[in-house]
């Protein structure tokens, strides 16, 4: 068993069917619908997505890297709930060069307060960031720019919202 990513050694070659998606209405179904946004991340190596999920009872909104752009602020608005990378405290993203292309801190509860969401889960956290006096630090400097409910993710982490 390998320590840092389970299962047995050696791996067999994974399978892909893979189908690259665009920005819009991605896929949907007669109870929900996923919609794509392109945001600002590392162009011009690699194109960068937020996804979007509406269905009755609400929408999610999913962030990873990114700086707050124009486009994810249309797909945000009006999402109940935004999961968004937080990688570290935004003084430290902005002083090693690290905030452009990805969020901190106080991004991160500038574009869930610009949405509107009700929620902001904080998601693929630093270690900095994950420490503890760095989570309450972390949490407070978003509460200080977001007023809505912060969770601050952890693996396994289960959220009841809602949706039907």
């Amino acid at each position: 068993m390998h320590a840092n990513r389970g299962g047995s050694l050696p791996r067999p070659v994974p399978a892909f069917d893979v189908t690259d998606v665009a920005p819009g209405v991605v896929a949907e179904t007669g109870e929900w619908r996923v919609t794509a946004a392109r945001v600002h991340h590392v162009e011009p190596w690699l194109e960068s997505l937020a996804y979007r999920v509406d269905a009755e009872g609400g929408s999610v909104v999913f962030a990873g890297d990114l700086s707050p752009t124009p486009s994810f602020e249309r797909l945000a608005a009006g999402a109940g709930v935004l999961v968004a990378n937080c990688w570290d405290h935004q003084h430290t993203m902005d002083e090693n060069g690290e905030a452009p292309g990805q969020t901190g801190t106080r991004d991160a509860g500038r574009m869930a307060s610009a949405a509107g969401a009700k929620m902001l889960v904080l998601a693929h956290t630093g270690p900095k960031l994950a420490a503890p006096g760095g989570m309450e630090r972390g949490i407070a400097e978003v509460a200080g720019v977001y007023d809505g409910e912060i969770v601050f993710g952890r693996e396994l982490l289960r959220l009841d919202l809602g949706f039907s």
